[in-house]
């Protein structure tokens, strides 16, 4: 065996055992492949070759999952750095920090070794718009929700993702921040401050006690014309705070077993909007029309339904209503034509009277209505002749109650009337009156101007201008505006018939104004 093969077989396992502990304890550099830094967040941009941040981001790095080989190698010390000390970016704990705007190259080192380098582009697009949005509503104490922020930006519209804005309250007591979830504490007022480097957007939230139980009675009954409160029980929290309450009769219903509130019904009034029953904001109910009505009473985000039976109004709780009158003067007497309302219910109306220089009033008539037709636009009438006697006061009270075997109503609203009126008002006209039919042909609409701010509201009449003793008929009574819609009398088509409207106005005192100027229907 030669020299040389001898001392080949001797040196080799020497430098094979050399080269084990070399590499195992990390004397000699082993080889490494796949090598590379990962930025989570950065976005790399293929054709420039660079990462992409923007100013502020901090971003951790790894070098992911590279490989040493031999596989016994100890795993070297590697670390990355900054290539270029132009303060565009530094690194901490293996976290890009972006500082400003600029270029930058980090490189991976190995004791004095760079094995691998990548560039950085910082770059400061501008912001154009931000948004937030809530999970869900903030409203009540107690509610919670996580919030989601939304960035627009001018350029490199893939960073937008990266914009994390940073959120506060500016008050905790009511709203409190954590993270990204905010969560109403308190009652009162209070915004939450989104904030983007020294941008910032301002959201306020108005936040209410929770309500925990709301009820009120299953049920109320009231006659027609009565008004009743709803007793509401509340509890919140915090304790003892105030809730708001709503309450809203519903027309959405089962009209099974509930009325409708709202309809339109032709009445002596002309076609009119009725409501069943009313309800003011602080929940006093007032009863118009017979029925059952869905009353929702609402706190907070509390509801709960209840009940209102409205019944026809008891023969004791019965008004005579709309006590008018219409007066004629000769020398020292008075002749009062006085009007009302009538009632079905009421056999008989009974005319009290007194100068208001006596002390109590003293009956004067008895109207019985029990056997008579229905009155001709449900109204009654009683002619008074007086004459001013023994320096009394010229001024006379009036008021009307109706009977019924041994029931009485309520008596009407008192009316008074001055002989010495010069009666202004009763010379007054209404004008400028006009009609049109409707287009399916059945009803009129009405209309004129209004007549003077002392008119309480106006009647329609019609009368046929063929008789020389005109009959003046009531269409309509108790109109409140100066407009009215009345179901058209199918007699008004007849060729042999030649009829003309009128309007009077009555004024808040009860007087009677002079008839408008006849328009005449044309058919």
């Amino acid at each position: 065996m030669s020299n040389k093969k001898f001392i080949s077989l001797l040196t080799t396992p020497v430098v094979l055992i050399v080269l084990f502990f070399g590499l195992r304890f990390g004397y000699i550099n082993p080889m490494i492949k796949a090598i590379d830094i990962h930025i989570n967040g950065g976005n790399f941009i293929t054709n420039t070759n660079k990462y992409v941040v923007k100013v502020g981001d901090k971003l951790p790095m790894s070098l992911g999952n590279y490989v040493v080989v031999p596989g016994f190698s100890k795993k070297p010390d590697l670390s990355i750095v900054t290539l270029n000390n132009n303060g565009v970016v530094s690194i901490k704990d293996n976290v890009l920090i972006a500082n400003k705007e600029g270029l930058a190259t980090l490189g991976i080192l190995n004791k004095n070794r760079v094995l691998r380098k990548v560039n950085i582009m910082v770059v400061n697009p501008k912001i154009t718009n931000m948004e937030i949005k809530l999970s869900n509503q903030i409203k009540y104490v107690g509610d919670k929700a996580s919030i989601k922020s939304f960035v627009d930006i001018e350029d490199y519209k893939k960073l937008s993702d990266g914009y994390k804005l940073q959120y506060s309250s500016t008050n905790p007591e009511i709203l409190k921040v954590e993270n990204n979830t905010i969560q109403a504490t308190g009652v009162g007022e209070c915004k939450l401050i989104s904030k983007y480097a020294r941008r910032e957007i301002q959201t306020s939230f108005l936040i209410y006690p929770k309500v925990v139980s709301l009820s009120a009675k299953d049920s109320y009954n009231l006659e027609a014309g009565q008004e009743t409160n709803i007793d509401v029980q509340i509890k919140t929290f915090p304790i003892n705070k105030k809730s708001k309450v709503t309450y809203t009769v519903e027309d959405k219903i089962d009209e099974n077993i509930y009325d409708k509130n709202i309809v339109k019904r032709y009445t002596d009034s002309g076609l009119r909007t009725i409501r069943g029953v009313d309800v003011t904001s602080d929940g006093k109910i007032k009863a118009y029309r017979p029925g059952r009505y869905k009353l929702n009473i609402k706190s907070g985000d509390r509801s709960y339904n209840t009940s209102i039976y409205v019944n026809k109004p008891s023969f004791e709780n019965l008004k005579i209503e709309n006590l008018q009158y219409f007066t004629t003067k000769k020398d020292n007497k008075i002749s009062i034509e006085l009007g009302w309302d009538y009632n079905e219910r009421v056999d008989n109306y009974k005319v009290y009277m007194k100068n208001t220089d006596d002390d109590k009033f003293n009956f004067y008539s008895n109207i019985n209505t029990s056997s008579e037709k229905l009155p001709k636009g449900n109204r009654l009438s009683q002619h008074i002749t007086l004459e001013n006697r023994d320096k009394k006061s010229s001024k006379y009270e009036f008021y009307v109650i109706g009977y019924n075997n041994e029931l009485t109503t309520k008596k009407s609203d008192i009316l008074t009337i001055d002989m010495n009126d010069k009666n202004q008002y009763q010379k007054l006209k209404v004008s400028n009156v006009k009609y049109k039919i409707s287009p399916d042909n059945q009803n009129i609409q009405l209309s004129w101007d209004k007549l003077n701010k002392d008119t309480y509201s106006y009647r329609v009449y019609y009368a046929n201008h063929d008789f020389k003793d005109k009959s003046y008929i009531m269409l309509a009574k108790n109109i409140k505006n100066n407009k009215v819609t009345i179901k058209k009398p199918v007699y008004f088509d007849s060729n042999d018939l030649n009829y003309d409207f009128y309007i009077v106005g009555i004024s808040k005192k009860g007087q009677i104004s002079d008839f408008s100027n006849p328009l005449a229907y044309k058919r």
